[in-house]
């Protein structure tokens, strides 16, 4: 009798495993597929990838990404004295952040809801659910490049970087819009293309497939701890091409004297950053430690930066 009640627990006990091997199976495989999950498919499931992905902790940067490499000792590229001169190598280099300059960064939580955006340049954008609404902020505008925005969803690490974003009564719509995972290095889908106006003529953008939050200079980067990521360049006079990191090659010239996208920039070991003002120091050295990526065409070589107060 004894041995017959612990043949049927046993079995119970095996049925037991087996239906929670089943559910850790089935949790994991959403787990995988909820990221690549359309808008269209619902709020509840994506909800649980969000906060799946809100259990681990965020660092920025990603440790052991190229975005925190130190590039002190890389070698000189052969072409660099024939880029600067490109450049200008006598021209300032400015700051495209402070006061009310800059791109605004949003805090979103996990929970709020995702809705579908109308994009344009639908084949170089992610197709998912982005937190915009109402109270969506847009770059002021002034003619050097397109308004940009960031969604930051510190607890899920992800930012959602739109393009030229617009909300109105029917929803939201964008030139452009990617979700970025902070936890990764640079995405690979590179071959990015620039669709065709009614006319017929490309309509070359400004940017180059490299992300925002990674590259541009924080709020939290005014004090504390040194900046311990490479920053983001806006920059004139660049060529049809670009190297990775970079996914995009956004001007319609060939010269290949001219420097592509995602070209990394450094200052110089020997130029003495003590010499500035505290906040200027911090991007200095920045600048001698982790470079630059050229990320966007502009009028000027500038450094790029969230719009906020803290910045003077």
């Amino acid at each position: 009798m004894a041995q017959g009640r612990w043949s049927s627990k046993r079995r119970y006990s095996r049925r037991i495993t087996g239906l929670l091997l089943l559910l850790g199976l089935g949790l994991g495989l959403g787990l995988i597929l909820l990221p690549h999950l359309g808008p269209e498919q619902g709020q509840d499931l994506r909800l649980i990838g969000r906060w799946a992905r809100s259990l681990r902790p965020c660092p920025l940067p990603a440790p052991g990404s190229v975005w925190a490499q130190d590039i002190q000792a890389a070698a000189v590229d052969p072409r660099s004295a024939t880029w600067i001169t490109a450049l200008g190598a006598d021209s300032a280099l400015f700051a495209d952040f402070g006061g009310d300059r800059g791109v605004p960064v949003q805090a979103v939580h996990w929970r709020k809801p995702l809705h579908p955006l109308r994009i344009f340049h639908a084949a170089n954008s992610d197709a998912v659910g982005y937190p915009v609404g109402e109270d969506l902020q847009l770059e002021r505008a002034d003619g050097a490049h397109p308004q940009r925005s960031v969604l930051l969803d510190r607890e899920a690490c992800w930012s959602y970087e739109l393009v030229e974003a617009r909300w109105e009564a029917g929803g939201g719509s964008a030139s452009r819009a990617e979700r970025v995972d902070l936890r990764a290095g640079p995405r690979t889908d590179g071959g990015w293309f620039t669709p065709a106006t009614a006319a017929g003529h490309a309509r070359w953008h400004d940017g180059s497939g490299l992300p925002l939050i990674p590259l541009l200079v924080l709020e939290e980067d005014a004090a504390g701890p040194p900046i311990a990521h490479a920053l983001r360049l806006s920059a004139p006079n660049l060529q049809r091409a670009y190297v990775p990191p970079a996914r995009w090659a956004a001007s319609p010239d060939v010269d290949p004297d001219r420097p592509p996208m995602g070209a990394r920039l450094r200052l110089r070991r020997d130029f003495d950053c003590s010499q500035l003002k505290p906040q200027a120091a911090r991007v200095c050295a920045a600048l001698q430690v982790h470079g630059a990526f050229i990320a966007e065409k502009g009028r000027r070589v500038a450094i790029e930066g969230q719009r906020a107060a803290l910045w003077d």
